[in-house]
């Protein structure tokens, strides 16, 4: 699984912590981004096998964020992380080109089976 790259784009250090801890356990490589706009860079200049994005993220939300690489058919899994859990904010992620959606406070074990889902089983 090290072989995998994961993008972390969380500009709360406490939930990238949690994310960090996870996928290092599991010996995920990982970058981490605090914004949109670093996000976007990354995106556009690396190669990632996943997404993990926050949707409320500075200077670029993480719906914007998505609608910008899906316009460029970059098609790289992206999993949504939010506090908002409603059935309305999971279709807004899908509809933005998020493949998938996990709600924050983040619980490991559906995070986990959610990175399968979309990398490890591909």
């Amino acid at each position: 699984m090290s072989n995998k790259k994961i993008l972390i784009a969380e500009d709360n250090f406490d939930n990238y912590l949690l994310l960090k801890i996870i996928l290092e356990r599991l010996q995920y490589n990982h970058t981490h981004v605090v914004n949109g706009e670093q996000a976007l860079y990354e995106i556009l200049n690396n190669n990632y096998d996943l997404l993990l994005i926050d949707i409320q993220m500075p200077k670029i939300n993480g719906y914007e964020l998505l609608k910008i690489i899906r316009a460029k058919n970059i098609k790289t899994p992206a999993i949504a992380q939010t506090a908002f859990a409603f059935d309305t904010d999971k279709n807004k992620c899908f509809t933005a080109g998020f493949n998938d959606f996990i709600s924050k406070p983040i619980n490991r074990e559906l995070l986990l089976q959610k990175i399968n889902k979309l990398i490890v089983n591909e």
